[in-house]
């Protein structure tokens, strides 16, 4: 049942990450994505269509999905792999916080 989950989910974030956006599973439970933006206002209402999606998704036709969401923005000069860390730490807050919410991660 966890896989087809993970598969809706996919497919419904697939459709939305168009463009130069790009989303990735990174193994297991957790995903990756990128926006190209600076925009934190864009990148928040971004964040919670992504929780909306997911709350179009029953679990076994008695409650609906929930996730949790990371965010970092690259500062300049930033390795890639800093920004990941900062973004999964900010995971961490959100599902520390309450879950199903998205936490953006100091600079």
């Amino acid at each position: 049942m966890g896989d087809i989950i993970l598969k809706q989910l996919a497919n419904k974030y697939n459709d939305i990450f168009v463009d130069n956006a790009q989303f990735a599973r990174l193994g297991g439970e957790e995903f990756g994505g990128y926006l190209p933006t600076s925009k934190m206002l864009q990148v928040s209402d971004f964040c919670q269509h992504l929780i909306d999606l997911a709350h179009s998704i029953n679990v076994k036709n008695v409650r609906h999905l929930t996730v949790s969401i990371g965010v970092a923005k690259q500062t300049p000069n930033e390795p890639l792999d800093k920004v990941m860390k900062r973004a999964d730490q900010a995971l961490y807050v959100a599902k520390q916080t309450g879950r199903d919410r998205f936490e953006i991660a100091p600079n």
